[in-house]
């Protein structure tokens, strides 16, 4: 369907833009086969690569109001792509924020993360992490968020403050944010990138929360949706595949839906392709993520290059609309939200400095 590539985000193999997946993604981008690219480690070796290869997708779209979104996530501490190690800074995690530092530290802190980000040439940061932490009766806290220290805390309002602070300093800098892992991951007993995990037990309504707060205050530029199972809710489809939990959150979210990686292992060994693009289009997500990225597949190593599987992604999702199995009504309304997460953006570049 026309307008469908909009709503893909893509990672590939390369740093420079010579490379053939970077080159094919820029075909792709000109296209409007994609409306993004979401950058890991691999793909960031110092300031000024970085900032040529973005500039490059930047060129590719025709479209001058129409800019692509180019993602990292950059939370600090364990989850940083950009840090010391490729001539960046690096950043205390969410747990030692809230420890060390006041929430207006915290903003001074984040206004010179999302000046790295600005100056690298991303428009996005698929951050912060707003669940909650939570250490089980076992005494140990989720694998993925509280082991890691990517939470602000065990409390609501703590986390909500910290989580301000971090959208406030990225937004004077011109990168959108994205909340996340929405219905809550910090509960959760098991690690969604290594298989699916089952909430229903351990999810309370309180992990809501901190999103509740943070849309009413105006702070949700977009929200993430968790590859988490909650029987009770949807015995069938985690949360990102699930009509039924995505029609829960938009009783008070109007805004743009991301999903997490489409690539983690909780979707790829459990769900075709197929069945993983009917359910997130029949569950209204707005963008879609497929990172390409081993390290986030649980194990899984091979993946079609990016610019076959944007060919593939396409014929299935044509299928699906002329077999009448979803339907485009909801189209109109999504494009309308991402229509106006655009039109957020100053799209500024600036030159990186003092590049030898």
């Amino acid at each position: 369907m026309t307008g469908f590539g909009k709503r893909l985000i893509f990672g590939f193999v390369g740093c420079d833009p010579e490379d053939e997946e970077a080159r094919r993604l820029r075909s792709c981008l000109r296209d409007e086969l994609i409306g993004g690219v979401i950058l890991f480690a691999h793909n960031i070796r110092d300031p000024r690569q970085v900032y040529e290869l973005i500039q490059s997708f930047y060129e590719a779209s025709s479209n001058a109001i129409n800019k692509p979104l180019i993602a990292v996530d950059q939370e600090g501490g364990r989850v940083q792509r950009l840090n010391s190690g490729n001539g960046f800074h690096d950043f205390p995690s969410a747990q030692q924020m809230a420890a060390r530092y006041t929430p207006q530290q915290a903003y001074e802190k984040y206004t010179e993360m999302a000046k790295d980000i600005r100056a690298a040439g991303f428009n996005v940061n698929f951050a912060p992490v707003v669940d909650l932490d939570h250490e089980k009766p076992s005494g140990q806290p989720c694998p993925v968020i509280g082991a890691l220290g990517r939470s602000y805390g065990t409390e609501v309002p703590q986390v909500v403050e910290y989580a301000h602070a971090f959208v406030r300093a990225h937004r004077q800098q011109g990168i959108l944010t994205c909340l996340k892992h929405y219905p809550g991951h910090g509960f959760a007993a098991k690690d969604s990138h290594k298989g699916l995990v089952d909430i229903t037990q351990t999810h309370r309504p309180m992990e809501e929360q901190p999103f509740k707060e943070l849309v009413k205050n105006g702070d949700a530029d977009m929200v993430m949706v968790a590859h988490l199972v909650n029987r009770q809710e949807d015995a069938d489809y985690p949360a990102s595949l699930s009509p039924k939990t995505l029609k829960d959150l938009r009783t008070y979210y109007e805004g743009i839906t991301v999903s997490d990686d489409l690539h983690m292992g909780a979707i790829i060994q459990h769900f075709s392709l197929e069945e993983a693009l009917r359910q997130t289009l029949l569950a209204e997500v707005d963008l879609l993520v497929f990172s390409n990225n081993p390290k986030a597949s649980g194990g899984k190593t091979v993946f079609q290059e990016s610019f076959t599987l944007v060919e593939k992604i396409h014929r299935i999702v044509e299928n699906l609309f002329q077999t009448g199995t979803v339907s485009g009504h909801f189209f109109h309304a999504s494009c309308q939200r991402l229509k106006k997460l655009k039109e957020k953006l100053a799209v500024v570049m600036h030159p990186v400095n003092d590049q030898n």
